[in-house]
């Protein structure tokens, strides 16, 4: 188990340049919380959603709503525990179908959570009612 232990660094706090760069050059993203910490139950995990931005399938626990989210979009595997992560991380490293389809999935719920995308639909969809509403045939695109 030696070799697997040499796949894994700890890269500690790190500046948001210097967290993008380690984030890109990962192949496999941890997300686990400390459960103590009553807030993390409710929180969203930028964390994840950051891992998923670049294509990165993620181990995480269950604690936040974030992680629950990731396993029903197929972005990645939540554990109980973080001690339950070796068997879904072994897998992950070995199974290049399973690694690849996780990797779609997560670009794909990365794509569909951007925010110039919803913006952009919130206020066509603003727009649209308005003119229906007073009379206005022209559509505004934006």
């Amino acid at each position: 188990m030696k070799s697997f232990a040499n796949k894994i660094t700890l890269k500690g706090q790190l500046s948001r340049h210097d967290n993008t760069k380690a984030i890109s050059d990962s192949w496999i993203g941890l997300a686990f919380y400390d459960k103590s910490y009553s807030h993390v139950n409710f929180g969203d995990s930028l964390k994840i959603r950051e891992y998923v931005a670049l294509g990165i399938p993620t181990v995480s626990d269950k604690t936040t709503p974030t992680s629950l989210e990731m396993v029903d979009r197929g972005a990645g595997i939540a554990v109980n525990e973080p001690w339950d992560a070796l068997e879904p991380l072994l897998k992950l490293m070995s199974d290049d179908r399973l690694y690849e389809t996780m990797t779609n999935k997560a670009l794909d719920w990365a794509k569909s959570v951007d925010k110039e995308i919803i913006v952009n639909d919130l206020v066509k969809n603003y727009l649209d009612k308005y003119d229906q509403s007073n009379g206005v045939n022209k559509k505004i695109r934006v």
